[in-house]
C-alpha cells in the first residue's frame, strides 16, 4: 500500500507554481485511488481548497507551501509543493504615454491608400516607473493618403481610467534621405530594399562548434563531460512515450516521463525538444558517436509520429506534439491557463531541436521541421493580427518561446537550399516560396507588448516574464538576419539592441542572471530584490544566445557582449550544474539572499532542466570569430581549448587555467588570417563590472599587462580601445610568423555595488563572483559552492572601496 500511496503522490502535477495568478485545481483522488487532502501554510494567499488571493501591487509576491497528504489503506505519505502567488497588477497612475510613431516610404507613382497597423500595446510612464499597457484605437489599422505628409490618429490606453495616446504616421517618398525611424511601416510594402537604411547583416561569423574542444580539466570541459555521460544514459523511448501514445503508436514498454513532462501535464513534450538540441550540440562539441546515433533515432521516431498524426481524422498535415491539437484550438478561443499551457512554447522546443539536429547532420530532421513550419503557417495565417495579439497576450497560455527565431532559421535554411529535391508533398514549399512563407509565419509572432515599448525607447519590462520575452528578442535578431529588405531588418535589430541594453544595464545581478520570481522588476533595483527565486537559469542561457548573436553585428566588435558571455559562463552557468553525479541536475533559480542555498532539478523536467542540458555544449558559440572584411581572427573566450578549423585556416591551442584566469598562452600552428585579435576582459582593465553603458577607458591598457611574443617581451603591443582587444599582425617586422603569445593581465579584488544601495556589494576576483559559505569565512567562486550549503553572495560594505 505504501508504494501505491507514494506513486500517487509522485504523480501529482499542478502545473507552473512559480508564478500563480489563478485558483489551483487540487485533485482529491490519486491515479490509483488514493485519497488526497491539502493543507496550505498561509491561507491569506492560497487556501487549502486551491483558491488564490493575490497580494496588492507593491507588497510583493508571496510564497506558500501546499502540502498534499496521500492516503491508501492504512498508509500515508506527504508531498510539499512550493507556490509563488503573484501580486496584483501594477496600478500606479499614468503620467504620460509616448506617441506611437510610424514611417511609410512610398513610390512616387503610388495611388492606392497606405495601410498601417496600429499596435495593441505601448509604453506608459507612471509616477513610479514605466510599464506596458494595452492600447485602443478607432480601428486596428490606419488608412492614409499616398502622399507625403503627416497623419495623427488618437486613441487611449486600455487602463482604468484611460489615458489619451496618439499615433504619428509620416508618409515620405522613396530616397528622401531622412534617417529617423528606420522602418517602412506601410503594410505589405516591405519587399523592397532602400539605400536610406544601413545594412544590418552580420559582419562577423563564428567558426563551427565542432572546431572547438575544451580541455577536460577546465570548468566548461568537465561540465560537458558530465552532461555527455548523462545524455548517454537517457532512455529515448521514454522521451517518446507521450508522442507515441498521442499518435496511437506502440509506446514500446517505456515508462512515462515525470514532472512537467508527465502524461497529465499540459507542457509534456518540451524536454524531448531540449534533448534534441542537447544531442545536436553535444555531437558538434564532442563528436560522440553514441549521441549521434541517439539523435538519429529520436529524429526518425518523431518523423514516424508526425506521419501517424497525419493519418488521424481531423489532424492537419505536419502536426507534431505529445498531445493532439486541442490545446491549440483552445488557445485560439483564448482559453486561459491552467486549461491551456503554452502549446507554441512546447512546439518551439521541438522545432528548434529539429533545426539543431539538421545542422548537426541528422539527415531526416529538416523534412519534419518543414512539416511543422507549414502546419504553423496554415494555422496562423487564418487569424487576424488583432486575434494573434490577444493570443500572445494570454498569460502563460500564449507563451511561444522563440517560435519566431525557429521559423526565421527555417526560412534561411530552406532559402539557401533552394529547389533541393527533398520536397515531400509535390507543392511549392521549398526554395524561395517556402522560405518566404516561413518568414511570414515568423512575423506572425510579433508581440506588441514587447516590441512597441522597444520602438518607443522606454524600459517597460517591469512585470514582464523574463524568459518568456528573451527568446522573442532572439527571434527579432533572427528576423533581422533573414529579412530581405533593410527597413524591416533595421527595426528588428534595433529592438534587439535596445532590449539587450535595458536588461544588462538595469536588470542584472552580479552573476549575470536577471529577474526575480521569473519576472523583470523595477529598473536598477537589485539590493531590494535579493531572494531565493532570483536569476532563473534558462533566462541567462537565452541572454547568452542573444549576446552571441548581437556580437556578430555592427561595424565594430563591441566588447560588452564578450564580457557578458564570460561573466555568465564563469558564474551563473558554471554554478548551475550538479557536479556530484551525471544526473542532469540544473538549478532553476540561483539564490542571492543571505544564507541562500542552491538546489538542483533532477527529475522535475522544468524549463531550466531542459536548457541545462544544452547550455554547456553551446559554450563555444562565438569563442573564436572570423572577420573576412579585415582578414582577422578574434579570440573572444579565454578558456583552455584546442581550435582546429581547416576551412578557416585556423589551428591553435589556448591555455587559460581556471585558477589563474589572467595568465594566457596561445600556441599557433596555423593562422591564415593577417591579424589575430585577443579580447581583453573588463577585469583586466581595472573595472569592477562589464561596461554596459559605453564609458570610455581613455584608450589605455594597464601598464602592468605583460605580453610576450615568440619568447620575447613586447613593450609596444597594439591595443584597440574601441574593441578592447590586443592586436597581433601575424607577420613580424623581421618576417617571422608568430607561433606563441603569452599574456599576463593584472588581476585583483573588486566591489560590484548595487545600483539601489551603494553599501551593498558583491565581491569579484577577476571574472569570478565570490561567495562566503557554511561556517567558513573563506571566499570562493559561486560556481564551487555545493548544494544545500548556505552562502552569502552580497555583502554590506561599511568602508570605502
Amino acid at each position: 500500500m505504501t508504494d501505491i500511496a507514494q506513486s500517487d503522490a509522485d504523480a501529482i502535477t499542478l502545473g507552473n507554481l512559480a508564478t500563480v495568478e489563478f485558483d489551483l485545481d487540487l485533485p482529491s483522488t490519486g491515479r490509483h485511488g488514493s485519497r488526497i487532502a491539502w493543507q496550505s501554510s498561509d491561507d491569506r494567499w492560497l487556501d487549502s481548497s486551491g483558491r488564490v488571493h493575490r497580494p496588492v501591487f507593491g507588497r510583493g509576491d508571496r510564497k506558500v507551501t501546499l502540502t498534499a497528504t496521500v492516503t491508501n489503506g492504512g498508509d500515508t505519505v506527504t508531498r510539499d509543493f512550493a507556490v509563488t502567488v503573484v501580486q496584483q497588477p501594477y496600478t500606479a497612475s499614468i503620467r504620460s504615454v509616448p506617441p506611437v510613431t510610424r514611417r511609410c516610404i512610398i513610390a512616387a507613382d503610388r495611388v492606392e491608400p497606405v495601410h498601417v497597423r496600429l499596435p495593441s500595446w505601448g509604453a506608459a510612464i507612471t509616477d513610479i516607473g514605466a510599464i506596458a499597457v494595452p492600447l485602443t484605437w478607432p480601428d486596428a489599422e490606419a488608412v492614409v493618403r499616398p502622399a507625403p505628409g503627416r497623419t495623427i490618429v488618437t486613441g487611449h490606453t486600455g487602463t482604468e481610467p484611460p489615458f489619451p495616446v496618439t499615433a504619428v504616421i509620416d508618409v515620405e517618398p522613396e530616397h528622401s534621405g531622412s534617417a529617423e525611424g528606420p522602418v517602412n511601416d506601410a503594410m505589405g510594402d516591405n519587399d523592397n530594399d532602400n539605400d536610406d537604411f544601413p545594412a544590418v547583416k552580420p559582419t562577423l561569423r563564428n567558426i563551427p562548434l565542432a572546431a572547438i574542444r575544451f580541455d577536460s580539466h577546465s570548468t566548461i570541459g568537465r561540465n560537458q563531460l558530465l552532461r555527455l555521460e548523462y545524455l548517454r544514459s537517457v532512455d529515448d523511448d521514454r522521451l517518446l512515450y507521450a508522442f507515441r501514445q498521442a499518435a496511437g503508436l506502440d509506446t514500446r514498454g517505456a515508462r512515462p516521463m515525470t514532472g512537467w513532462d508527465s502524461p497529465d501535464c499540459l507542457l509534456r513534450g518540451h524536454t524531448t525538444g531540449h534533448v534534441l538540441s542537447a544531442y545536436a550540440l553535444c555531437v558538434q562539441a564532442t563528436g560522440d558517436d553514441k549521441i549521434r546515433r541517439k539523435l538519429d533515432y529520436l529524429v526518425d521516431a518523431l518523423a514516424e509520429v508526425q506521419r501517424a498524426f497525419a493519418r488521424r481524422p481531423g489532424c492537419r498535415p505536419g502536426f507534431l506534439s505529445a498531445y493532439d491539437e486541442r490545446q491549440f484550438d483552445d488557445l485560439e478561443r483564448l482559453v486561459p491557463y491552467p486549461d491551456v499551457w503554452a502549446p507554441y512554447y512546447t512546439l518551439h522546443k521541438l522545432l528548434a531541436g529539429l533545426i539543431d539536429a539538421h545542422e548537426a547532420g541528422a539527415a531526416r530532421a529538416l523534412p519534419v521541421a518543414k512539416g511543422i513550419g507549414r502546419w504553423v503557417a496554415d494555422r496562423l495565417e487564418r487569424l487576424t493580427p488583432e486575434h494573434r495579439q490577444r493570443m500572445w497576450g494570454t498569460y502563460i497560455a500564449g507563451e511561444f518561446g522563440g517560435m519566431n527565431e525557429a521559423l526565421a532559421r527555417l526560412a534561411t535554411i530552406v532559402g539557401e537550399r533552394g529547389g533541393s529535391g527533398d520536397n515531400d508533398d509535390g507543392n511549392r514549399h521549398d526554395g524561395h516560396y517556402g522560405a518566404k512563407r516561413f518568414l511570414t509565419a515568423a512575423r506572425y509572432f510579433d508581440n506588441d507588448r514587447l516590441l512597441e515599448p522597444l520602438r518607443q525607447r522606454v524600459d517597460a519590462l517591469d512585470g514582464m516574464h523574463a524568459n518568456q520575452h528573451i527568446p522573442q528578442v532572439i527571434g527579432h535578431l533572427a528576423l533581422a538576419d533573414a529579412a530581405a529588405d533593410r527597413q524591416t531588418a533595421a527595426i528588428y535589430l534595433q529592438a534587439a539592441q535596445r532590449f539587450w541594453h535595458e536588461v544588462v544595464s538595469s536588470h542584472l545581478y552580479a552573476v549575470g542572471g536577471t529577474g526575480q520570481g521569473e519576472m523583470f522588476r523595477t529598473p536598477n533595483v537589485i539590493a531590494g530584490l535579493l531572494a531565493d527565486d532570483t536569476a532563473e537559469t534558462c533566462a541567462t542561457y537565452n541572454l547568452l544566445k542573444l549576446a552571441a548573436g548581437l556580437r556578430r553585428h555592427g561595424t565594430t566588435l563591441s566588447p560588452e557582449y564578450g564580457d557578458y558571455i564570460e561573466l555568465a559562463l564563469c558564474n551563473h552557468i558554471a554554478a548551475s550544474i550538479d557536479r556530484t553525479a551525471p544526473n542532469g541536475g540544473s538549478t532553476y533559480f540561483l539564490p542571492t539572499r543571505p544564507a541562500g542555498r542552491k538546489s538542483f532539478d533532477i527529475d522535475g523536467n522544468t524549463c531550466c532542466h531542459g536548457t541545462g542540458l544544452e547550455v554547456h555544449f553551446r559554450a563555444g558559440d562565438g569563442a573564436v570569430l572570423v572577420d573576412d572584411r579585415s582578414d582577422a581572427v578574434h579570440i573572444q573566450l579565454l578558456e583552455s581549448m584546442n581550435v582546429d578549423s581547416p576551412d578557416d585556416g585556423i589551428a591553435m591551442r589556448i591555455d587559460a587555467p581556471d585558477e589563474t584566469p589572467n595568465v594566457i598562452h596561445i600556441h599557433i600552428d596555423r593562422l591564415a588570417a593577417a591579424t589575430l585579435r585577443v579580447r581583453v576582459p573588463w577585469w583586466a582593465l581595472g573595472r569592477a563590472f562589464p561596461d554596459f553603458d559605453g564609458h570610455d577607458d581613455n584608450g589605455r591598457l594597464p601598464t602592468d599587462t605583460i605580453v610576450t611574443v615568440n619568447g620575447r617581451q613586447s613593450d609596444d603591443v597594439d591595443y584597440d580601445a574601441s574593441t578592447h582587444e590586443l592586436v597581433f599582425p601575424m607577420k613580424r617586422p623581421d618576417g617571422a610568423s608568430i607561433t606563441d603569445i603569452d599574456i599576463r593581465f593584472p588581476i585583483g579584488l573588486r566591489l560590484v555595488r548595487t545600483p539601489d544601495d551603494a553599501d551593498m556589494a558583491s565581491i569579484m576576483w577577476g571574472p569570478y563572483v565570490l561567495a562566503e559559505h557554511g561556517d567558513s569565512p573563506r571566499l570562493e567562486p559561486i560556481s564551487r559552492i555545493p548544494a544545500d550549503t548556505p552562502y552569502r553572495l552580497y555583502f554590506r560594505i561599511d568602508d570605502a572601496e
